[in-house]
């Protein structure tokens, strides 16, 4: 890991996708967790991108994130490889914020 990153670890539990939301605000991720939001949106592919802009407000799709369901409906996927996925994309959100 790159020694000039700095981000604040969490002692929070193991969850899924949308463990990485504020718990005082359950729409918004905290800053540390935004951040390594991006570095994974920026290293994703293009099928990777579009799924955390569908996932997360702040990356700029809409206010609200689409179910699995719509997911899979916009980007022609079965919602197992929408799960799928997101659940890959939060293993690395997770790398890096702890």
């Amino acid at each position: 890991m790159r020694s000039d990153l700095s981000m604040t670890t969490s002692n929070e539990e193991d969850g899924g996708f949308y463990y990485f939301q504020n718990p005082l605000d359950r729409g918004r991720p905290d800053t540390a967790q935004l951040q390594a939001i991006q570095f994974v949106y920026f290293d994703a592919d293009p099928l990777d991108k579009k799924i955390l802009e569908f996932s997360v407000p702040d990356l700029g799709y809409s206010m609200t994130p689409l179910t699995k369901k719509a997911i899979a409906k916009k980007l022609h996927l079965t919602p197992q490889e929408v799960r799928r996925r997101q659940r890959l994309l939060a293993q690395q959100i997770k790398e890096i914020t702890n």
